[in-house]
C-alpha cells in the first residue's frame, strides 16, 4: 500500500496505527531526498523519529508497532515523485 505519494520539497503525511509492526520502502530520484518515520505512544506526546529512508543507505526499514506512526518528506528538490509503501 501505498502510505505517501508527493513531489514537493517537504511533506508530512497524516498519522496512522498499524496493526503490527511495519516494513517501509522509499522510492525517490533524488540522493537528498530523506524520509523521517516518526512515531509517538500517545496522542499528547511528541513525535520522535524513529527511522530515516533514504534511497540508497535505508531503502527499506522495519518499525516496531507504535500506537501512531508518521512520515515527514524532506529534500525532495526539483518536484520530482517520491513515494513511500508499506507491507499492508
Amino acid at each position: 500500500m501505498i502510505r505517501l505519494t508527493t513531489n514537493v520539497e517537504t511533506f508530512e503525511s497524516a498519522a496512522w496505527t498499524p496493526a503490527d509492526e511495519s516494513y517501509l520502502q522509499i522510492a525517490a530520484t533524488s540522493d537528498q531526498t530523506t524520509v523521517d518515520v516518526q512515531a509517538r505512544v500517545s496522542t499528547d506526546a511528541a513525535w520522535v523519529t524513529v527511522a530515516t529512508l533514504h534511497r540508497i543507505s535505508t531503502p527499506i526499514v522495519r518499525i516496531a508497532k507504535f500506537p501512531s506512526l508518521r512520515l515527514v518528506a524532506r529534500n525532495n528538490l526539483g518536484g520530482q515523485t517520491l513515494n513511500v509503501w508499506d507491507n499492508t
